[in-house]
């Protein structure tokens, strides 16, 4: 069933790393029941020796979960192309440096967009880019408040944590910080993996989608402040040690 916004659809720009099931989800999601005008991806700038430098500082067991992932990802075609989107009358914008927000910003506002949804997204927008639409919405791959932070997942691996969940939030000017719009809970998987959290959590997109669409559909817009919790940054090596001392684990 589509859902309309004063029966016209809801003119949606969709950011994003450009793969996965979760990502893939919000996809299919989004082309059937929005008017899905713009695909913004972000580009990483890689390192030279890029394998080196991340098994030094992140570790074997990092690089064998990313790798596995990957794999899953090629596989099962979770990755977002040109080719993909081809004759769907989306706008495909690469995002790869922090100049290219004012011209991000411009092309989105040219094609009417009233809904920003950011999925694995990887870089931090300015309050000018949040201010410059009606509604900027983040998926984030944890139950908020806990586990703010690029690698949500794997910190909850890292803990062997029972339960894992899946929040939109309203994005602020801090990271991960913003009112709560719809959660989801699963449990954690048989298998210690991050691709099998990622499928499980995928199959939450659905509902998580169409509370997001009710909210900025609604008048009242009801959401949830979030309590005050502790940042988890990338999961290096030394970080980890850190994290683990702090937390008395």
């Amino acid at each position: 069933m589509e859902i309309k916004n004063n029966n016209k659809k809801i003119k949606v720009a969709l950011l994003t790393g450009g793969s996965g099931p979760i990502l893939n989800k919000m996809y299919q999601y989004l082309l059937i029941n929005t008017d899905l005008k713009a695909l913004v991806i972000s580009n990483k700038v890689k390192k030279k020796s890029f394998f080196i430098h991340t098994f030094r500082e992140y570790g074997l067991w990092y690089i064998w979960q990313m790798t596995i992932k990957k794999v899953f990802y090629i596989i099962f075609n979770w990755c977002i192309s040109q080719k993909k989107i081809k004759n769907k009358g989306i706008k495909l914008l690469k995002w790869s440096y922090k100049k290219d927000e004012i011209d991000i910003i411009n092309q989105l506002k040219e094609s009417g967009i009233e809904l920003v949804i950011t999925c694995g997204f990887g870089k931090i927008v300015s309050n000018d880019f949040i201010n410059s639409f009606n509604f900027c919405i983040n998926i984030h791959p944890s139950f908020l408040p806990s586990y703010r932070g690029p690698e949500p997942i794997i910190w909850g691996l890292l803990f062997k944590d029972k339960k894992f969940g899946i929040t939109a939030h309203l994005l602020d000017e801090q990271i991960d910080n913003g009112n709560i719009i719809s959660q989801s809970e699963i449990k954690g998987p048989i298998l210690p993996l991050h691709i099998s959290v990622e499928i499980n959590l995928s199959k939450k997109i659905e509902v998580i989608s169409e509370e997001i669409i009710k909210f900025v559909s609604d008048s009242k817009q009801n959401s949830t402040k979030q309590s005050k919790s502790q940042y988890f940054p990338l999961p290096n090596k030394e970080n980890r040690t850190k994290i683990f001392i702090d937390n008395k684990f």
